[in-house]
């Protein structure tokens, strides 16, 4: 292994040993934002994993906290996620199930059970029995907790489809099952690390304490509504019964501190701290905000990395069928910003060929072989046999990076964008930021707690999120891109469905304040 073996990104911590380097191909990505982020991972899988890890810690008797002390290294750790094959096969493949309950007085209830119980032995099925006096009962249970599927329109394997976290019980792991062999696989196809990247974020968060405290008694219960029907379903465990589960090694993230880790923390913070809010109610906005976050990182680290104003202004349509121009300016600053990230990559690029061994390599022996030897051990590259020019074999990597980049991470800040709420695409028109109703509560549950003026609010989400949505800021902030009476007309509709959704209420026409209904100050 060369000295070069450890080459970085500025600031990041080395790329840890257990990482398997070689598996990821070219790994430029990993090294300036973390292994790893794809577009495969919506932000309600990014949640879940996430959650599932905290889960997991929690339950683990050997370890002390869900979060770990910070020691200014990579954080080394294994968890454990329960598969929950018998719910999931239940929820998402008993069709019987659905055809027996279909035929209505046809059969007696004992039959129904016996129906449905086929070639099960009757000590699979009997807590079931015991906690169900009817069948009915049984497939209105199962029919109930099919409606708490998250994206329920997506059309994923069984094993791959999750339930609203609404409590421990609810909570499973993501895996393929081999078409060869039969045997359980984790592929990482959905539970792709991003999970993995927003529970280190917290971890290094200055409120991780905090998080902590909240997680375990808002979203890591076993007493709400859904989780309760989800536990009936479910076969009793023995305390020291080994559970079937999925073994996962946690990921990297390349930077020790970020600012976008407390502005993530303190989201979650705010959110869990919403006591009038209930339990079942947080998974939706929290995964808003986490993907917000995700979103805001991919742009700000890309920005870092390229030497430029990490402040980059996000123009929010709100839906205006006459704001041309504002859409204009909204959808090239998001093709802005993704093609930030492809800039990134590419200094990276030009950085590595700028450094001391590849250009020392020149003086080797044999510098064709210590060039491929340098890519292959420090970028996981493998050139092409042919290739013996070092430029061509620079240009090589840059396409083989931007290539892969193309399919996974640089689609990714329109996937968390667009269903998260702050985005919209047209055919013929591309994308831009616009925002829907629940991205709007998200944002005023997270940062709003005694009532706020409109225009002081508005300058909080531009401070956290770098929101555009009104005159002041776009003016302020867009320059001459600004088009002034659209954002002017941008707000008034921003005012509007606030008031709408419950969240605005104007005392006079130059008195306008947003109000979190969630929040009791004071515990009264």
């Amino acid at each position: 292994m060369t000295d070069l073996a450890h080459f970085k990104v500025e600031g990041a911590l080395d790329v840890p040993e257990t990482a398997q380097r070689d598996s990821w191909g070219v790994n430029i990505e990993q090294m300036i934002w973390g292994h790893r982020l794809i577009n495969d991972q919506s932000p309600w899988l990014l949640l879940l994993e996430t959650i599932a890890i905290m889960a997991a810690r929690a339950s683990d008797k050997n370890k002390g906290s869900i979060f770990l002390p910070l020691s200014g290294k990579h954080e080394k750790f294994s968890y454990d996620v329960p598969m929950r094959a018998d719910l999931r096969s239940l929820l998402f493949q008993d069709h019987v199930l659905d055809r027996i309950a279909a035929d209505g007085d046809t059969l007696s209830d004992e039959a129904k059970w016996e129906k449905w119980r086929g070639k099960r032995s009757p000590a699979e099925v009997a807590h079931l029995r015991e906690r169900f006096d009817k069948f009915s009962s049984f497939h209105d249970a199962v029919d109930l907790l099919r409606a708490a599927v998250v994206e329920p329109e997506r059309g994923r394997r069984a094993t791959s489809r999750h339930l609203i976290p609404g409590g421990t019980d609810m909570l499973t792991a993501d895996y393929g099952i081999s078409k060869k062999t039969g045997k359980v696989t984790s592929d990482r196809k959905f539970f792709a690390r991003g999970g993995e990247i927003v529970f280190l974020m917290l971890n290094r968060s200055s409120l991780a304490e905090r998080v902590e405290e909240l997680v375990r008694r808002r979203l890591l219960v076993d007493t709400g509504r859904w989780n309760r029907v989800a536990k009936l379903l479910q076969k009793p465990s023995e305390p020291t019964e080994e559970v079937d589960a999925i073994q996962y090694r946690v990921g990297y993230l390349p930077l020790p501190h970020h600012f976008v880790y407390d502005r993530l923390a303190e989201d979650w913070v705010a959110i869990l701290s919403l006591e009038q809010l209930p339990d079942d109610q947080l998974a939706e906005p929290l995964m808003r905000v986490t993907g917000l976050h995700v979103a805001r990182y991919i742009v700000e680290r890309s920005a870092e990395v390229l030497g430029r104003r990490q402040d980059q202004p996000m123009p929010v349509d709100m839906a205006m069928t006459s704001a041309g121009g504002l859409r204009r300016v909204s959808r090239e600053r998001f093709q802005l910003h993704r093609e930030l990230s492809r800039l990134a990559i590419s200094k990276t690029v030009d950085d590595f060929a700028a450094s001391g061994p590849w250009q020392q390599a020149g003086a080797a022996g044999d510098p064709t072989a210590r060039r491929k030897q340098l890519l292959s051990e420090v970028l996981s590259f493998k050139v092409d046999q042919k290739t013996t020019d070092p430029t061509r074999m620079i240009e090589e990597l840059r396409e083989e990076a931007l290539a892969k980049h193309a399919n996974h991470l640089g689609q990714m800040l329109g996937v968390q964008a667009e269903r998260i709420g702050l985005a919209v695409s047209r055919v013929g028109q591309g994308r831009w930021y616009a925002a829907n109703n629940g991205f709007l509560e998200a944002l005023v549950l997270a940062n709003v707690t005694a009532p706020v003026e409109l225009e002081r609010y508005l300058e909080t989400i531009w401070a956290r999120y770098r929101l555009v949505i009104g005159p002041a800021i776009g003016q302020r902030e867009l320059g001459t891109d600004a088009p002034f009476e659209q954002l002017r007309a941008n707000q008034r509709v921003f005012e509007e469905r606030l008031r709408m959704l419950g969240f605005l209420e104007r005392l006079s026409d130059d008195c306008a304040f947003v109000r979190n209904p969630y929040h009791q100050a004071d515990g009264k």
